[in-house]
């Protein structure tokens, strides 16, 4: 699987981030044409709007809205090649002036070469499924084990973390071969557990991170440093606390 990003890579649906996270992220090239409009599918509350558009070639589409009294365009924000050759383009928007529940709006998608629909929506209080943003962050060798990466430290790919809310849920994946990975999720308050590669050890046994509405972090950064006698840890093998007293990072929103 291939995804690509765009300088607005935040705010993904979480099923596809979970697929996409172990993937390999490179610059979008220049758009092309699409030949035809699959599916459209979309998220809509009274703050903004999420819309994943369908189709068989990767390039980019006019996607607007209008409702009550205001219009505008939304903005592309990351997009992945399916299985099957076609593509998934993720749009969204914040609205200026939040809309009251139960508002009926229209969305409209259109390409260059003349592919389009209109879509009919109904705006909800729940922006749960909405503004869904982006973890970010780059597994790294931790030379001076100072919890920061350092322009001299090198990425270690394939290492693996975890990802809860602090209760019994988590997600697992793991980085790609430059070291990244990129998760989405609702607002809220997340933990990313580093699990090292065979060899290492992590320096923060736990990292913290806020997440608000329309908001990424793309600093959660992970470091290892180098330790032959550290157990080996795999995410099956894995699971979260509940609470006690293991040293935690604060890292800020991005």
């Amino acid at each position: 699987m291939q995804a690509r990003t765009h300088h607005l890579a935040f705010l993904v649906p979480l099923a596809v981030l979970l697929a996409a996270s172990v993937g390999y992220w490179v610059s979008p090239a220049p758009p092309a044409a699409r030949a035809a409009i699959e599916a459209i599918g979309f998220n809509v509350c009274t703050r903004g709007m999420l819309v994943a558009v369908y189709g068989t070639e990767s390039g980019y589409a006019t996607v607007s809205y209008s409702v009550r009294d205001q219009s505008g365009e939304l903005d592309y924000v990351w997009s992945y090649e399916r299985k099957d050759g076609s593509w998934i383009d993720f749009y969204f928007v914040e609205f200026e002036v939040p809309i009251p529940d139960g508002v009926v709006g229209q969305l409209f998608v259109r390409y260059p070469e003349g592919a389009s629909a209109v879509r009919d929506f109904i705006a909800y209080t729940d922006c749960r499924h909405v503004s869904q943003s982006q973890i970010h962050g780059i597994s790294y060798e931790d030379i001076n084990q100072n919890g920061a990466r350092d322009r001299d430290e090198p990425v270690l790919p394939h290492a693996y973390y975890k990802l809860t809310t602090g209760g019994n849920w988590f997600m697992c994946g793991f980085t790609d071969g430059d070291g990244q990975y990129r998760v989405s999720i609702d607002p809220g308050s997340y933990y990313i557990f580093p699990i090292a590669p065979p060899g290492y050890r992590p320096v923060a046994l736990r990292l913290k991170t806020d997440i608000v509405f329309g908001s990424s972090n793309f600093g959660v950064d992970m470091g290892f440093v180098k330790d032959p006698s550290a157990p080996l840890e795999t995410c099956d093998l894995y699971n979260p606390p509940r609470g006690g007293n293991m040293p935690v990072v604060v890292i800020g929103p991005g």
